[in-house]
């Protein structure tokens, strides 16, 4: 095991050029990765994609055994003979994976303050925080959301080791982009600089910065102020653009633009590219963690034009074009071979033709004064030069050591690694399904089409067997069928039995399981799987705290023109949850029955916000339906009052409006029509005596409908309640 030394670094640390000894042993612990990798993990994942993907040697496109694919042996046990792809472990992984992504599209949020703290601070903050999360969701995630946790739950779910990571991080980028100011511009431009630098322009200012544009004399002078005002335009650029300034009033150059400003989630897949080590437990606590990208050359030198790489360290990285750092250990060869030893295979360099490998080793350790830190280092596996300096991780997270999170579909032990996958599970019963029904198609065959027993003496006797065929014989029974042994019945009841203990132990609906059952284990699905969600929200939200400008956080979060805290330190907590059984519309029928039926009619004090109940059923059938359907309950109280109003009108010209049984608020229809005639009691006065009819049989409607629903309450509980208060 490679001792770690990386763990204490000098001085203060801050960003410094990264030692040489430092970089050998941040390789020297990737290659020790590699070695515990091939011992305890690779041929875990191996086995359980093979099992997933149904890959084994001699396969043939049409799922039946040919001697061609076979190396030229005879196939086994004919050719000819079914060789089945039970895709039994991918069903598993994809059923469980779209009942957690319905969940996760369907999920409810809630956010909540620090208890203790003024229950108005915490509702305002959940409220400003809810915002918040919505807006970078539909404007800056966008599809990325469901795309990365998809990924996320398919390395969850299939995978061994069964675990998954997503990387949170605030991702900002630049490209350039045509610029064009006139000179009036770069005045106007260049007076407000004075004013954000604490200063008051003054009018010799002004005269001196118009004669500065025009005056031919005064090159340098031009070039320095437009390298004031824009930093980062190169000195020649500079130059070219101070020069169209004086001949045409206008300059058109290029600048560095910020096209990209915002958070960013990339699912990982432990050794494809993200490692920690074997004994890692809590990620928070893991002494490193490996991250590998790969770069197109473009890309590689669009960052060494902005400094982000060491001197040197592009020109070494471009000879070293598709290699990778990763060892692949393993105990089988590539022919399937097993040993006790381990082999490396070879590295496929022409799979990653045209990119470059760069390894970010993320790592715990402390400073001179013993602080702990998050610090990085970009490297390539076969380049002695570092690709970057040593620094610290460039932005906070709270209590988050690294920019991830893990989920592992089950835990077993402390380790990461030891989580079990869906195919590592099911292997041994989707082998059984596919020999049970590789020998029912076998047998249907030789039923079908069985061997023939023919004379000896007719070796060169040609059969054409089809519909309608002459055979000819010499004597009859010289030519028939041999006998084949009939298909077992109890193969159809083994079938059975497989399938059945697979559906008890990963879930999934069959007549053997009970919907409650069922139902339990979705729900104990979504719930491990929504711990890590909340994370990635928190997250997230803290970053855009940190990263968004103060214009779009004051206008996002409904403080226009209020200044913009950045320290990201409000303590709050992301509560995600969802019910598994609104999946099914059989539930949810049930469960809207025991509402209606129980609940509505119990709550006679109106403790129960009904808009609240309508949202969350509707959200429950399609959340885009309760998103279109549903709106807030004071505008749907002001609906219903401007209908009623509306209704007033219609009776004093003696038009009587319909009288609706259910789906409307009475109470409040009630109290509107009264109030009407309190403002104003000459309107109740010039009512004509049919409409004064309509009108009180309106407000009869109403109290019977409201009585109706006390009497439902009195014939559940047996007696009404004397103070008002529900009957228990």
């Amino acid at each position: 095991m490679t001792e770690t030394k990386w763990t204490q670094l000098r001085g203060d640390g801050a960003t410094r050029p990264c030692p040489t000894q430092l970089l050998k042993e941040l390789k020297a612990e990737f290659e020790q990765l590699c070695t515990d990798a091939g011992a305890g993990a690779n041929d875990r994942r191996q086995i359980a994609d093979d099992t997933r993907f149904c890959r084994w040697p001699g396969q043939s496109p049409d799922g039946k055994k040919h001697a061609e694919a076979n190396n030229g042996e005879p196939a086994f046990p004919f050719e000819g003979a079914s060789d089945r792809r039970e895709r039994t472990a991918d069903g598993i992984t994809n059923e469980q994976v779209i009942v957690i992504m319905a969940a996760l599209m369907r999920l409810n949020v809630g956010f909540t303050g620090v208890p203790g703290q003024q229950t108005k601070a915490n509702d305002e903050l959940a409220s400003r925080l809810g915002a918040l999360w919505e807006w970078v969701k539909r404007n800056q995630l966008g599809k990325e959301w469901f795309v990365e946790w998809t990924k996320f739950v398919q390395w969850r779910q299939g995978d061994s080791p069964a675990v998954a990571f997503m990387q949170v991080c605030w991702h900002q980028e630049t490209a350039l982009r045509p610029v064009t100011v006139t000179a009036e511009e770069v005045g106007q431009r260049s007076l407000q600089a004075i004013v954000e630098q604490g200063g008051q322009p003054a009018p010799e200012d002004e005269l001196d910065l118009a004669d500065l544009l025009v005056n031919p004399a005064r090159d340098e002078e031009r070039v320095g102020l437009l390298s004031a005002l824009w930093p980062e335009i190169r000195p020649d650029t500079a130059g070219r653009a101070a020069a169209s300034l004086l001949k045409k009033g206008e300059a058109t150059f290029p600048y560095p633009t910020i096209v990209e400003n915002r958070l960013k989630l990339k699912a990982r897949r432990l050794f494809q590219d993200i490692f920690v080590p074997e004994n890692t437990t809590d990620l928070n606590r893991a002494r490193i963690i490996y991250v590998r990208e790969w770069f197109t050359e473009t890309e590689l030198r669009a960052r060494d034009a902005k400094g982000e790489f060491e001197p040197g360290f592009l020109t070494e990285v471009l000879n070293h074009e598709g290699e990778s750092g990763w060892k692949h250990h393993s105990h089988f060869s590539l022919n399937g071979a097993w040993s006790d030893q381990l082999t490396e295979r070879d590295w496929d360099s022409k799979a990653q033709r045209g990119l470059f490998e760069i390894i970010t080793a993320m790592f715990r350790a402390v400073n001179g004064d013993g602080v702990p830190g998050t610090y990085l280092v970009e490297y390539h596996a076969h380049v002695d030069i570092p690709a970057t300096k040593q620094m610290l991780l460039g932005y906070e997270i709270g209590r988050c050591a690294y920019p991830f999170v893990e989920s592992r579909r089950e835990i077993l032990t402390d380790k990461i690694w030891d989580s079990r996958g869906n195919s590592e599970l099911s292997a041994t019963e989707q082998n059984a399904l596919k020999i049970l029904h590789d020998m029912f198609t076998d047998n249907a065959q030789l039923s079908t089409v069985p061997p023939l027993e023919v004379p000896a003496a007719r070796p060169k006797l040609a059969i054409v067997w089809k519909p309608m065929g002459q055979i000819r014989v010499n004597r009859p029974g010289e030519i028939k069928p041999m006998p084949t042994m009939p298909f077992p019945q109890a193969a159809g009841e083994m079938m059975k039995v497989v399938r059945e203990g697979l559906a008890r132990y990963f879930g999934q609906m069959s007549e053997a399981n009970p919907p409650d059952l069922v139902r339990l284990y979705n729900q104990s699905l979504v719930d491990f799987m929504l711990l890590p969600v909340a994370e990635v929200m928190w997250m997230g939200l803290k970053l855009a705290q940190q990263y968004l400008p103060d214009e779009v956080l004051a206008d996002v979060m409904g403080q226009p023109g209020a200044p913009v805290q950045r320290d990201a330190k409000e303590e709050f907590r992301v509560e995600a949850s969802f019910e598994a059984g609104m999946l099914s519309l059989e539930y949810m029928e049930t469960v809207g029955k025991m509402i209606t039926e129980f609940v509505l009619k119990w709550d006679t004090q109106q403790t129960v916000p009904r808009d609240e109940a309508v949202k969350w059923f509707l959200g429950g059938i399609s959340p885009n339906l309760a998103n279109r359907l549903t709106r807030p309950l004071e505008q749907a109280n002001q609906s219903e009052i401007a209908d009623e109003e509306n209704n007033f009108t219609k009776i004093a010209s003696g038009q009587e409006p319909p009288m609706m049984e259910d789906g409307q608020n009475f109470l409040l229809r009630r109290e509107t029509l009264l109030g009407i005639g309190q403002k104003n009691p000459q309107a109740f006065q010039a009512l004509a005596p049919n409409s004064r009819a309509i009108l009180e049989a309106r407000l009869k409607h109403f109290d019977f409908q409201m009585e109706q629903a006390q009497n439902a309450l009195i014939g559940l509980t047996g007696a009404k309640p004397v103070l008002g208060a529900p009957a228990v």
